[in-house]
């Protein structure tokens, strides 16, 4: 109901708020329009609505641009919410009530803390169950983790001693082991064409080591340890990863597992590519629906937000306690940029053309005084325009940088595709020119101005043998799926933008097939590189 309210407010009450860039709002002056309710684009759905398209793909660049400061994350850490709590017993025992019942207590605001660069966590709520938390932490150096002996450290696989510690053993038994499934259980919920999906019971193992992919195989010793799940006893090999002291603390199912690759941040916002939970009711006449049929005027965001749209009772609750969803620290900058005279203008669709072109803030984006900026403090001239936040804090007030006294941030630059031209090719060039005080400065390599931006690139050396294309697929990789970097791929053979696609296609294949694996026949094995190779080789193929 308080979403509701909150959409039908976005869509009656805000201003017709419409963003044009300068020159489109010039052209329409020079041509005699008197209004510019009908120029540019309105914004229905903005970004911080919380769990709007907008607002899960920003927060998911804003992750992706935590990975490429501090690189992979190093713990992946899964945190269940446990009905067996005291403090949620206590309001349930009196009126003989389930967990699911008291949404308003399941979902209390709990953080983990540990001595790291950067943390981003994800709450994620299902259709039924409790409520449980991603997280992905980014340690410093003396928390990494490279060898196997430090992961020994932190994470345990194994059934601990129930005389040595009965504490731990119990709650390894309550919460941590997984099964039983398999030929013990084949009907459990884990069990996909007759297979456990999380791929238990695990092998035995005297020590933790690495793959051939890369990832850890904990240490799971065949100690005679075992716990009994009704009639079936399970050892080391289904006990799931945990931290001894969090799941001693905490009482509950917490999964800690070592972490080397980016696929873990995808996972923690697969609801971009994959949707929100959704429900559909259809109620027609007796004519099939037609009169009620109604033609689309335009795309309507709000409406495409609540097709099917489903909100569970831990959710709701979350979200009426104002209680955040998705945790990001450090802080990260969303700098914006433009060409030249087409910076995005935001205005009232009733106004008129002098009201709108005087505004103080046209002609002082961001990107012009960072740029401005330039000009009077020698000191900034040595930064690229991504490495500025770091010194320099933006003042939306006033609308000019200053010096950053003491904050650690992340900065990231706004993402467009290589069909943009020259956006596109101005974007490298931020990622390279330090200092320019003027559009021409960034296109000026060696004294030498040349016309377009795309010349200054070739001349740098950046657009060589197709670099361009494969930078481009790569970075998109950060942050799509991989059908959307096989469409790019495609877009890119059919518009005759490639020189040389072979190399492009081996230096992306392996990008290009990473949502595959799961596709791959169940008597392909995982660590015979070479074959597994030409499987997902083949695939990539046939989706293309």
């Amino acid at each position: 109901m308080a979403e509701n309210t909150s959409l039908n407010y976005l869509r009656n009450n805000q201003k017709i708020l419409r963003v044009s860039s300068l020159t489109h709002l010039y052209d329409a002056q020079d041509s005699g329009s008197s209004e510019v309710s009908n120029i540019g684009n309105r914004v229905v759905l903005p970004s911080s609505f919380t769990g709007g398209a907008r607002y899960m793909r920003e927060n998911y660049l804003d992750a992706m641009a935590i990975v490429r400061a501090f690189g992979h994350p190093d713990l992946f850490i899964t945190f269940t919410c446990n009905p067996k709590w005291p403090e949620i017993l206590r309001f349930l025992t009196e009126d003989d009530l389930k967990p699911e019942d008291r949404p308003d207590i399941i979902t209390g605001d709990e953080y983990l803390f540990g001595k790291s660069l950067g943390v981003v966590a994800v709450i994620e709520f299902q259709k039924r169950g409790l409520p449980h938390c991603h997280l992905c932490l980014f340690m410093d150096k003396e928390g990494r983790v490279p060898t196997s002996a430090d992961i020994d450290k932190i994470i345990c696989a194994e059934i601990p001693d129930k005389e040595e510690d009965p504490d731990l053993y119990s709650i390894v038994a309550d919460f941590i082991m997984h099964g039983p499934c398999g030929t013990d259980h084949p009907t459990c919920p884990c069990m996909i064409k007759y297979k456990c999906s999380k791929y238990f019971p695990k092998e035995f193992s005297n020590e933790t080591h690495f793959d051939g992919q890369g990832f850890p195989v904990y240490k799971r010793r065949d100690d005679g340890h075992f716990i009994m799940k009704g009639d079936t006893p399970l050892d080391n090999r289904n006990v799931v990863a945990y931290k001894k002291q969090l799941s001693k603390q905490f009482q509950s199912h917490i999964n800690v597992e070592w972490c080397n690759q980016i696929g873990s941040i995808k996972y923690l916002f697969k609801y971009i590519n994959k949707g929100p939970d959704r429900i559909s009711v259809r109620i027609e006449n007796s004519d099939g629906g037609k009169s009620i049929q109604k033609k689309k005027q335009g795309k309507d965001e709000i409406a495409d937000y609540y097709s099917c749209r489903y909100i569970s009772a831990c959710e709701a609750a979350r979200r009426l306690f104002n209680f955040p969803t998705i945790y990001l620290t450090p802080a990260v900058y969303r700098l914006s940029f433009h060409l030249p005279n087409h910076e995005p203008i935001y205005y009232d669709g009733e106004e008129d053309f002098e009201s709108v072109l005087s505004k103080p803030t046209v002609g002082a984006s961001q990107f012009i005084e960072w740029m401005n900026c330039n000009k009077i403090d020698q000191h900034a001239r040595q930064y690229t325009y991504l490495e500025f936040p770091r010194y320099y804090v933006w003042n939306s007030g006033p609308r000019h940088w200053t010096r950053r006294k003491s904050q650690l941030v992340v900065a990231r630059i706004h993402f467009v595709p290589p069909k943009s031209g020259e956006t596109y090719y101005l974007r490298i060039l931020l990622n390279k020119v330090k200092g320019p005080t003027c559009f021409e400065d960034i296109r000026t390599v060696n004294g030498i101005l040349y016309d377009t931006f795309k010349e200054a690139c070739y001349t740098l050396g950046l657009l060589d043998d197709d670099r361009e294309y494969v930078a481009s697929i790569k970075d998109t990789h950060a942050w799509a799926s991989g059908e959307f970097c096989r469409s790019l791929f495609v877009s890119l053979i059919t518009t005759d933008s490639l020189s040389f696609p072979d190399c492009v296609w081996n230096e992306t294949c392996d990008l290009l097939s990473d949502d595959l694996h799961h596709e791959c026949p169940p008597h392909v094995s995982t660590t015979d590189e070479a074959e597994l190779k030409k499987v997902l080789y083949n695939l990539v193929l046939s989706k293309i």
